[in-house]
């Protein structure tokens, strides 16, 4: 079965979610390194997929199995990032917020944002922890509005569930939901959505590592619509205990009169933080779809 398949069901998820809180981390966590090499030893689609994402990195190929290497550990990562999800959910949210350190300089930036009568809108990469990171933000006290995606499958809707019950509203992208941010970003408040989930039917490519990629310019349609101000935000694992954070400057919305040319300019600046991240820690990306239009 094709893992990203395994995870569309909600079963599967309760099923991982049971066993992850009845198990210790130390022998989690050697659980997951066991599943993240045996994938990278049988070589599934999914493990090529991302492989080829990964590949476009810079540096991710320059020595012999430097690719492959990068590859396995992005699977005994995402392994282990989803035993730590599993096993605080259900728990209260201070077991979330032990697990991630969001300096208090985010919100009091957002805050200052927000006195000014302004939106913000956070663009989140898939890297690292995000979606602990996300109930965290939620824990803390942020009131926001998530665009997840359109039509969710089963598994999808439960971690939405699981998402509400932690303070994080979520919708699935439509026409209505679209509304309601633009409505939200109009009035001062919060809205998030994934910055770097691939759009196979988007009007325009966006060179990322200066080839064309997939990225969705539904950010920065949403931030033209409502002028609100983008700050781009991501997870990541270093040294130090739990999960950190790391966000951009807040970014102001690009006008130059032209439509097409204003979704590019700010796409782009968005992307430049996307690169920078990611270049920093290729193995914590955990793009299992295809972003690349090579």
């Amino acid at each position: 079965m094709d893992l990203r398949e395994f995870f569309k069901k909600e079963k599967n998820i309760r099923a991982g979610m049971w066993l992850a809180r009845l198990t210790p981390r130390v022998l989690g966590y050697r659980v997951a390194e066991y599943a993240g090499n045996k994938i990278a030893e049988s070589k599934p689609a999914v493990y090529q997929q991302l492989r080829e994402n990964i590949s476009y990195i810079p540096g991710a190929n320059h020595e012999p199995g430097k690719l492959d290497e990068l590859t396995r550990r992005a699977f005994i990562n995402a392994a282990k990032y989803y035993y730590d999800f599993y096993h605080v959910i259900g728990k209260p949210s201070s077991k979330i917020i032990e697990n991630v350190h969001i300096p208090q300089s985010l919100f009091d930036q957002i805050k200052q944002i927000q006195a000014s009568g302004r939106g913000v809108l956070i663009a989140g990469i898939h890297l690292s922890n995000f979606d602990l990171g996300s109930l965290c933000l939620a824990a803390l006290g942020l009131k926001v509005q998530g665009l997840s995606a359109a039509s969710p499958n089963g598994g999808y809707q439960f971690q939405n569930e699981i998402r509400k019950k932690y303070g994080f509203y979520t919708t699935p992208i439509n026409p209505q939901s679209l509304r309601e941010a633009i409505h939200n970003l109009n009035n001062g408040k919060i809205v998030a959505g994934g910055l770097d989930w691939p759009q196979h039917d988007e009007t325009e490519l966006t060179e990322v590592f200066g080839k064309p990629a997939y990225v969705p310019l539904g950010t920065a349609r949403l931030a033209l619509l409502s002028n609100a101000v983008t700050i781009v935000i991501a997870f990541y694992k270093d040294s130090r205990p739990g999960y950190q954070l790391h966000y951009s400057e807040p970014m102001e919305v690009i006008r130059t009169g032209n439509k097409r040319e204003d979704i590019k300019l700010n796409t782009r600046q968005y992307i430049a933080f996307f690169e920078n991240i990611v270049s920093q820690y290729p193995d914590q990306w955990l793009m299992f779809h295809k972003f690349w239009a090579n």
